[in-house]
């Protein structure tokens, strides 16, 4: 069968790991078994995570999703990642993310970043703009600026925000 196949992939993709970790693979909401159907979606999108599909595609696909779509974004994902590690019970782990997985990688180390031991990105998805987690970023901005470059870097962005009106 098509999963059979792919455990030997991994099986071997990952040979020289095993002997090092633990090794846990999983399907991220939407996809795997339980994937979504949305074939207009789908099929705009191919195998790009980059290219944004149209605005119709994405109104039908959540009219056929109707209110379950509210529990197919990123910080749900994130949420079932920490689910995980809690259930596999274990303080920290390595997290290895291809394409979007690279997105939904980068959104738990900055959810849990006491939980993330290492952080593998292959093919990395561009954080752009504002995202679900935005707000745990913007939060860090003055302690992250502060610690790098001391008070007058905060000052300076502060000023820069300010003068051209940019918003919080």
């Amino acid at each position: 069968s098509g999963g059979q196949r792919q455990r030997i992939c991994f099986a071997r993709a990952l040979a020289a790991e095993q002997d090092q970790y633990r090794i846990v693979v999983f399907d991220q909401r939407g996809t795997g078994a339980g994937a979504l159907d949305c074939r207009a979606l789908q099929h705009q999108m191919g195998s790009s995570d980059l290219t944004p599909p149209t605005a119709s595609a994405v109104r039908s696909c959540a009219r056929k999703l109707g209110a379950r779509r509210q529990f197919f974004g990123t910080d749900d994902t994130v949420a079932d990642m920490e689910a995980l590690r809690q259930a596999l019970g274990v303080d920290e782990w390595s997290l290895d993310g291809i394409s979007y997985g690279t997105y939904v990688g980068e959104r738990y180390a900055l959810a849990h970043p006491s939980r993330v031991r290492k952080l593998v990105l292959d093919s990395v998805v561009p954080q752009v703009g504002e995202t679900d987690l935005g707000v745990d970023e913007f939060a860090a901005v003055r302690r992250v600026l502060g610690s790098v470059c001391g008070k007058s870097c905060v000052e300076d962005l502060a000023a820069d925000v300010r003068r051209y009106h940019l918003g919080a």
